[in-house]
Formats: structure tokens, sequence, C-alpha cells
């Protein structure tokens, strides 16, 4: 360059504080980390892989434009002449020595002042519980975990407890990778000062410019070595068991390459508050809302093949990268423990969710990016609730839908609505209120259905299919089995006849998730009467069975995370309104014709998932529910309920879709009784 000879070279690191896109020919790169050591670079180091391909075409530019190859050798020239000649560099050292006030010391050595090393925050050893010791010792594999925290103007007692919380770790194969992001704020760089050098397991990486979290957080994963990438914010704290957690779970799940845990926040006085303790993965779920959250930990290799953290996402960068990791992910562990303390501060997320508006807007564009290389034809729409989203799939086609209606022509006293003949109204609300046109009504009775409730549905087409089976005891899953083989397509909605529409795109809301080849079953929101949850989602393992979640609660209340209002994963819905395809049925093979009342569609859904199939539910397909109007019972049969528990006690033990810190004794989400 002196030469004013052309030069290429890769567009990272110390090159690039004398080499432009004025002087230079640039390679791109992608950042991978090394597998194994090599001279100095360590593995688990970042290597900038120059392109080959780019590399071909700068020496092409370089050999056939003359011009441009002479411009930069000029800039070149000029940029080392001016830059780093022994007058430039002179000038620089001396400037830095007048700046330490070292200049006249070094002409008069008497005059030279030893200063103290700046006070730095007391080393706080712990020992490390015996049993956690020899858990680590037992581990075949004791990975490095590089905690990656991008620093700003963060508060010193917020800094030092977060570092601290770091350093507290049971698990001693870590390393703390700091990007101060050109903090103006004096006491945080103080205190980072302090930090430097006092453990070698703490690196601190200064930035000149201020880069944006995304761009900090991808600067502290150049500095690492570890195999796994953990995230950390500045003013947040984890558990001392946190790492330990992870190294277990990375030897328990070795293909797992995507790790994520529980959390709670800190309030402004130290205490805890606000667990979420969190489903296994659910990737409707994750569509519908950031809820992998804290604390994140990924294998470094998967890291940068997805792409690091983008700039364009920022504020929802986690979000983005969250997932574009589930898009190429070997496996995605969730570990069930509070092992993150997210702090609240006035203006963070923590405290407001809307507290940081841009932050929602990154996180929408986030989805609609990764929906696009999901599945182009959807859309991405607001949800119910602030930032939350709605995943809007496009209905492939316009298949038949048989939806497939089993009554006993049983009239029934509504509070409120007087006396009606149920599948009457029922079929009528359909006719009225749907909005997919394709589909099929199929009313299954028992060779009963009236003359008078005939005549009532002249005009509404309508396909009448009599079950002449054993009608004495009454077996539900019998004449559902029967319902099945009546359907003339791939797709069906089983229903009670004891509902009525409410939301016009219930159909469309069902099928969207019904036609994907992943889902086995989709089930929908389902309100009592007089506005309370009837259904929106079944936990197995409350009250040593199954139960609906929010049973009986205000049909507007909430719940724990928005999971009432958001589209979400359970392991089991409701057979009063289920949608399925006949080939998932005969995969499955039915209901069990030995759960005759209870559980025959909770074991349905739960064989579907033992199948690799995902259950949705979706608060968008909402109707309402006359519960006990079509079916009178006493209690459940002991036979059945020994079945059922019999079957299914793994998923009694560990329901993947309930927390095990979550209660077994009711359906509101609290935390379990210690």
């Amino acid at each position: 360059m002196y030469f004013g000879k052309p030069v290429i070279g890769t567009r990272y690191s110390a090159p690039l504080d004398f080499m432009n896109d004025e002087n230079s020919y640039l390679i791109d790169y992608d950042l991978i980390p090394i597998a194994q050591s090599v001279g100095p670079y360590l593995k688990g180091s970042v290597w900038a892989d120059p392109s080959v391909e780019h590399l071909q075409h700068l020496l092409r530019t370089v050999l056939e434009d003359k011009p441009g190859r002479e411009r930069k050798g000029q800039a070149a020239a000029a940029t080392i002449r001016r830059d780093l000649s022994a007058d430039a560099v002179g000038r620089l050292t001396k400037g830095r020595f007048e700046q330490l006030g070292l200049d006249q010391a070094i002409l008069r050595r008497d005059l030279i002042k030893v200063h103290p090393a700046p006070a730095r925050p007391k080393l706080m050893l712990r020992e490390t519980p015996p049993a956690v010791a020899k858990d680590i010792r037992s581990f075949l594999r004791r990975p490095v975990i590089s905690i990656l925290t991008p620093v700003y103007n963060v508060k010193a007692e917020y800094l030092t407890k977060c570092i601290e919380s770091v350093r507290a770790q049971h698990y001693p194969f870590w390393e703390l990778c700091i990007c101060d992001d050109s903090s103006t704020l004096p006491e945080t760089r103080e205190i980072l000062a302090k930090y430097v050098g006092m453990d070698s397991r703490i690196k601190i990486v200064w930035s000149d410019q201020n880069l944006g979290i995304a761009g900090a957080s991808n600067r502290a994963a150049e500095i690492s070595t570890g195999e796994f990438l953990a995230l950390l914010d500045n003013d947040d704290e984890i558990a001392p068991d946190a790492l330990f957690e992870i190294a277990k779970a990375v030897n328990e799940n070795p293909t797992a390459d995507f790790f994520y845990t529980d959390e709670d926040k800190i309030e402004p006085d130290g205490s805890f508050s606000d667990h979420y303790c969190k489903p296994d993965w659910s990737p409707d779920h994750l569509r519908s809302v950031m809820y992998v959250l804290h604390m994140m930990v990924v294998r470094k290799e998967l890291f940068y093949s997805a792409g690091a953290f983008r700039d364009a996402f920022s504020g929802a960068q986690d979000y983005d990268l969250a997932l574009r990791l589930s898009e190429q992910a070997a496996g995605i562990h969730h570990i069930p423990k509070i092992l993150y303390h997210w702090r609240k501060i006035a203006g963070s997320a923590a405290a407001t969710l809307d507290a940081k508006p841009q932050a929602l807007d990154a996180a929408r564009r986030a989805l609609v990016d990764h929906v696009k290389r999901h599945d182009p034809l959807a859309t991405v729409e607001s949800g119910k609730l602030e930032g939350f989203h709605r995943v809007k799939y496009a209905i492939r086609g316009n298949p038949l839908v048989s939806l497939c209606i089993t009554t006993d022509d049983r009239s029934s006293t509504v509070e409120g609505r007087g006396t009606f003949n149920l599948v009457e109204h029922f079929v009528k609300s359909i006719a009225h209120k749907t909005d997919y046109p394709n589909y099929e009504i199929v009313i299954v009775d028992n060779g009963n259905l009236s003359e008078r409730t005939r005549r009532s549905l002249s005009g509404i087409p309508y396909r009448l299919e009599s079950y002449r089976g054993v009608q004495r005891p009454f077996n539900f899953a019998r004449k559902a089995n029967f319902a099945f083989g009546q359907i003339r397509g791939e797709h069906l909605v089983l229903l009670n006849d004891d509902l009525e529409v409410i939301s016009s795109e219930w159909l469309r809301a069902l099928l969207e998730f019904s036609q994907q080849p992943e889902v086995g079953v989709v089930g929908a929101r389902l309100i009592f009467p007089d506005e309370r949850i009837q259904h929106c989602g079944v936990a197995i393992g409350i009250n040593k069975s199954a139960a609906h979640l929010y049973h009986n609660y205000p049909s507007g209340f909430v719940g724990y995370n928005g999971f009432t209002h958001a589209i979400r994963n359970y392991s089991a819905v409701t057979g009063a309104c289920m949608a399925t395809r006949k080939s998932v049925i005969e995969e499955v093979g039915g209901f069990d014709e030995r759960l005759a009342i209870d559980f025959n569609d909770i074991d349905f859904c739960l064989s579907a998932v033992d199948l690799g199939y995902r259950v949705v539910y979706t608060p968008y397909a909402e109707l309402y529910h006359f519960e006990g109007a079509s079916v009178q019972r006493k209690a459940q049969s002991a036979e059945e309920v020994e079945l059922f528990t019999a079957r299914w006690a793994d998923f009694i033990e560990r329901d993947p879709y309930y927390n095990p810190n979550l209660t077994r004794e009711g359906v509101d989400f609290s935390l379990v009784r210690r």
C-alpha cells in the first residue's frame, strides 16, 4: 500500500485500521467457530473465513479495471504515508504519553510516580455444593459456556450485581464476554475497568462507536471461545446454579443445540416476582409471542450458521434470533427451572410490555421475515393482546370439511336463552355465521332425529347418518368412530350438538392449522353462555388425570402470560370441538372405545402427540358451549380412569406443555406449593 500497490484483504479485524473501500479491495467473509486449535487460534475462537467466490471476483476486478486499481493504489499510498508514517506514529505516541502525564517523567525519572491500581470489587469466593461438584465431575462433557453481555450506560449497582451473579456460578467452566457499546456514563466504564484483570474468564472489549445491542452482542461473541453462547442483559442476574443446569442439560441432550430456561423478575426492592414457567418447545406459541425469552443458550456453530444477531431487528434481536434458530436447530430443549432474573427498571420491557414500541415493531418485522421463509402465503396480524401476533395461514385449495355433529336430538333450557332444540340451534348458527364456504354438515343421530327437527332444518343442506349400535350403556367413543367413517373428504371437525358459533372465521381458523401435515389436532376457544371459559386448552396431570385450564374463569381473563388469548401448543384439547384429518384418525386408530365417556378425546390427542404430531389451540375459533346439555352423568367410570392413567402415566407425571413447577391441584397456573 505504501508503494501504491492494489491490496486485497479480508474485511475484518485489525487491517480495517488502515484499509477501507477507498484504498483497498475488501473480501466478504463469514464468522465461524474454529473446530480445533491451530497455532495461536484456539478451539472455539471465531475465525473470519473469507469468501473464495468474492476473492475471485476481486482478482478479476484488479486485473481488468486498470483505472480503478490505480485510484485505489494512490489512495492507499496517501493513507499509509499520512497515518502510519514514522512522524504520524511518533505524534500519536507523544500525545498518549502527555495524556497519561508521563512525558516529563521520562525526561526526569526521579519524578515517576507509581499510581495505585484502582480499587476492585472484593473477590467473592463461593464453594460449590458437594452434590453439584460430584455431578460436574461425572459429566462426560464440561463445555465452556460463553456469556454474552452487551453493556451500555447501565448503573454501577446493576452492572456489578450482573457480573457478580456470573462469578457466583457453581459451574466453573464459563467466560463472561462483555462488549461496552461506547458507554458515555462514567460509572459504567469505571465498573468495567475495575474488573479488567480480576478474573481471566472475564473478557471485555471496548467499542469506539455505538453498535446497538445486536452489534455489541455480536462483538462480544467474536471474543468468545466457548462451545455454547448464553445471553445475559447488563442489568439482569442469573441463579448460582444456572450454568450448572445448562451444562447438565447439554450432557443429557447431546444432540440439542438450542436451550432455554424459566425466569422471573427482580422488583426494585430486590424481591422476585412474575414467575414465568414455560412450556417445552412450542413452535406455534413462538409465532404468537416471544415466549422463550431468558435465558437463551445456543451452540456457537448454530449461532453463526443462522446468521448471528441482525442490526435491522435491534430491540427484538433475541426474538429474531430464536425464530431463525428454530429453523435450523437439530434439537431444542427447555430447562424447567427459574434460572434467570429479569430486572424491572423504569422504561424496561420487564416493567411494562409497551415501554419500547420500537421493539414491538422490530418483533413484528422479525416474525414477518420468518413467516416468509416458512410459508410465503401466510400473513402476520396483530394478536388479541399487546405484543402478541397472529400468523394467519392461507387455506390451501378449497378442501371439503365435514362437520360431524353427534346428537340425541335433545332440547335444553339455557339461562338467559330459553328452551330450544340443541342440534337445530347449532346447525342454524353454522349456516348463518360461517364464512368458509366448502363444508358439509353431517348430523349423526341415534336413529331418532324427529320430524319436527327435520322440518326446522329444511332449507339448510345437511346429511343425516344414524348410529344404530348399542345405545345403553352410552358409548361416545363408539359413536364418534362411526361418525369418522361417514366423512367424504380428508378434513373433519368433530362437534357436540350443544354449541353455537361466535366467530364467523371459526372454521377457517381451525382449518388453517389442521391442514398442516405436522399438526394432528386443533382445538377451539369455548365459552359458556354466561361468558365464562369452558375450554382454552387441556393440561395433563392436574387432579391426577387431565383438566381444562381456567375452567369457569371470566371469558375476558387474560391468564398466565396471555395463554388464553394466544395460539399455542398443548398436549390435548376437548373433543367438543376438535379438528383433525382422516389420515390422522386412521394412524391413531380412532377413539378407544374402552374409554366410553371420559378421556377418549384426550387419549386421541395424546396418541397423536406420541406419533409426532402437534396439537394446537386457537382462540380465533370461538363458540359457545352449553356444556352438560347433551350428555348427563354423575361420576367418572373407575375403569376408564384406571385405563387412562396407566396408559399415560408419563404425561401425567410430566406434561411437556404444562410446566412441572406449576400446581397439579388447580387450573390457574400458580406455583407448586413446596
